[in-house]
């Protein structure tokens, strides 16, 4: 198949000798960097690979040592070429294809020493999806290298596993959630209910419990499956919350003494059953199995204390200094206008600040439809509404979270009067503005106390030069940090 080429970082270094000679190399590769480089990557890059294959190469350096003005102005592409062909035959030296594709693929880490940083990883299609879904379900967003044209939702993902697919899946998850505090490992487990109907949800379930090698935990834990209904109506929750609470429990304790009892009492404490609902409730203990119902007739103790780990409590999370990509970076033209559409809105007070956290919400699914022209949401896609919300990118959205028809009606208002404003726009429609400006790629950073917004530059962008705000610097009333836009 025809190979993509997704580039996360490239750096050119020029050394020379004077500052005239330095401002017109400059200026040279910012006219041909994004068009010289883009074909020479394709020509020379593998062209041609296993169906089923993604190639990681996780750096790669090249060094052209001293040349001429003249090689610069006629040959630097050319030279660049056979340089990087050269170091591209050194690393599959060292790194030969495997014979079979790796059915795991794992992201370089950002401190990575230059030794490590020098390798290359094979790995399957399915692979790289499951690692893009692990990643979204800890972070909220897709990393960089699941590209949208291939991109998949995670409920799509989640359908495609084949048996050792979903088991690789749920090792993974496993792993991913002893790196997090409580609090965020209750967000991954949130995320992933999303996107699990019941039946996907107990599948998976069952796979977990297999994963466990403790026959006792293991009988346990099915028992607690297999009288999922009774539990779930005992306790007045949807059976969805009781898996929802079954694999965040036991993701907690995996070796929880008294898993039964421990489990049982935690449901107690998040759905405490009043003493007048004790007794309607009694009927749902019929078909219960004797231990269980032996513990349910029995008053429940508080749950024990968890580990310091858990007990962590919820903190904002400022991002890798690498930075979160997006694919919305033009939202932040709509700046001055959002204070007032959300107050009419009713989502922030007089003060402007939000009025709840559902305000909040509600406010980035509002930035997303004043981005796209639709109210169905992708969670994914909405880092910077998170951030322009003072959301933690980490939060989970909820699914089907519905506009109102007055939120529609403001929200085109909004976009009409941008346009209507911005005179060099010359009548241009909303969904212009939509996909020349706002739905523009580029990367947010948080930088000590503020964050900074690159945004990816375009021809047209001329038009920014009569603009009637300012962009380069925004500082909406409810966040802390100012936000620095370079544009």
């Amino acid at each position: 198949m025809s190979g993509d080429v997704i580039i996360r970082k490239q750096k050119i270094n020029i050394k020379v000798g004077n500052k005239k000679l330095a401002f017109d190399c400059q200026q040279t590769i910012n006219e041909q960097v994004s068009d010289e480089l883009v074909k020479m990557y394709e020509r020379i890059f593998p062209q041609t690979t296993h169906p089923d294959q993604y190639i990681a190469i996780d750096s790669i350096k090249v060094d052209l040592g001293v040349i001429s003005v003249y090689d610069f102005q006629n040959r630097f592409y050319q030279l660049i070429e056979q340089q990087l062909l050269i170091e591209l035959r050194k690393q599959f030296e060292k790194s030969p294809e495997l014979t079979t594709v790796s059915t795991s693929y794992t992201e370089p880490p950002l401190d990575a020493t230059e030794k490590e940083a020098e390798t290359i990883q094979y790995s399957s299609a399915s692979a790289q999806e499951s690692a893009a879904l692990v990643y979204f379900l800890e972070k909220g967003f897709y990393p960089w290298w699941y590209k949208k044209s291939k991109r998949k939702t995670p409920d799509e993902i989640l359908k495609g596993f084949d048996e050792i697919q979903q088991s690789n899946f749920l090792i993974q998850i496993y792993a991913a959630s002893k790196k997090l505090s409580a609090y965020h490992e209750v967000q991954l487990i949130k995320r992933l209910s999303n996107y699990l109907s019941n039946t996907i949800y107990e599948t998976l379930l069952i796979s977990l419990v297999e994963l466990q090698a403790d026959d006792r935990i293991r009988n346990n834990l099915f028992l607690l499956l297999n009288q999922k209904n009774q539990i779930s109506q005992y306790f007045h929750i949807p059976v969805k919350i009781f898996y929802q609470e079954f694999i965040r429990f036991f993701l907690l304790n995996p070796e929880l003494e008294n898993g039964i009892k421990s489990f049982l009492a935690s449901l107690n404490q998040s759905f405490p059953l009043a003493p007048e609902d004790l007794k309607p409730q009694a009927k749902f203990l019929e078909g219960l199995d004797e231990h269980i119902l032996s513990i349910l007739e029995k008053k429940l103790d508080p749950f024990p204390e968890l580990p310091a780990r858990v007990k962590k409590s919820k903190s904002i999370n400022l991002e890798d200094p690498e930075g979160i990509y997006i694919e919305n970076a033009g939202l932040v033209l709509l700046h001055p206008f959002l204070p007032v559409y959300f107050q009419n809105l009713g989502l922030v007070n007089d003060a402007r600040q939000f009025i709840s956290e559902e305000a909040k919400v509600k406010a980035s699914i509002l930035l997303y439809y004043l981005q796209e022209g639709t109210a169905d949401y992708k969670e994914w896609e909405m880092a910077l509404n998170k951030i322009l919300c003072g959301i933690e990118t980490t939060e989970v959205i909820e699914s089907e979270i519905e506009l109102s028809e007055q939120e529609i009606k403001e929200s085109k208002l909004l976009l009409q009067t941008v346009v209507g404003y911005w005179t060099a726009l010359k009548g241009a429609s909303p969904e212009s503005l939509q996909e020349t400006f706002l739905k523009r790629e580029g990367k947010i950073t948080f930088k000590e106390d503020f964050w900074l917004i690159q945004v990816e530059k375009m021809g047209v962008d001329i038009l920014l030069e009569r603009l009637p705000w300012g962009i380069g610097t925004i500082k909406l009333p409810w966040l802390k940090e100012i936000i620095y836009v370079e544009w």
